[in-house]
């Protein structure tokens, strides 16, 4: 069996990086909070168009009632 080969990793370009400052993690909070926002927006409106009846229906419904002139009676029913 062979001797398993281990990678060393010197300091350099790939070492870690220092944690951010204060500058940068206010501009985090700021863009989370936006993004928190408008996702919270996009769900709303998503919603929204879930409830509302489509364009053909509200359409349809409206012609069929509009059609009614209110001074006329609906027909009597049949016996």
């Amino acid at each position: 069996m062979g001797r398993p080969a281990y990678m060393v990793v010197r300091a350099g370009d790939d070492a870690p990086e220092s944690p951010p400052g204060p500058r940068e993690l206010m501009a985090y909070s700021i863009v989370t909070v936006l993004m928190l926002i408008t996702l919270v927006a996009a769900a709303l409106q998503f919603a929204d168009w879930l409830v509302t009846p489509s364009a053909c229906l509200t359409s349809s419904s409206h012609s069929s009632v509009s059609s009614r002139s209110p001074s006329v009676s609906p027909p009597a029913p049949h016996r």
